[in-house]
């Protein structure tokens, strides 16, 4: 797999890098990683879609929406989430994977990886 999972000690953050096309399989295999995370699941994500272009994604059919949602472990609700290397069209992608995940009012999107810490630090 592309992406990549990782737990920053310093930073209390778990890292979440998307590299490249989110395919359905990636994203269940990766969330498959956060599912079984040891021990309590991290409440500081930072979420990182600088290398992958979600302008050009295509809509997964019904099916595979359908098959992904099953797959995912919503956020707990107190679990903030920064995201970095957003368009326009991503974030309103994200914005509704955010809704799904239940964490909409605690996610924010940022510029640079320094100001999404700083905040998910707070």
């Amino acid at each position: 797999m592309k992406h990549r999972i990782n737990f920053d000690e310093g930073h209390g953050v778990l890292n979440i890098h998307f590299v490249g096309e989110i395919t359905p399989e990636e994203y269940i295999a990766l969330n498959e990683k956060y599912k079984s995370w040891p021990g309590e699941k991290p409440k500081r994500i930072l979420i990182d879609l600088s290398e992958t272009d979600l302008s050009t994604w295509v809509p997964w059919d019904r099916e595979t929406r359908k098959r992904v949602n099953r797959s995912i472990e919503p956020f707990s609700k107190d679990t903030k989430v920064a995201v970095l290397g957003v368009t326009a069209i991503s974030k309103m992608v994200m914005k509704i994977a955010f809704n799904v995940l239940g964490v909409i009012k605690t996610s924010k999107f940022f510029n640079t990886k320094q100001e999404a810490i700083f905040w998910l630090k707070e």
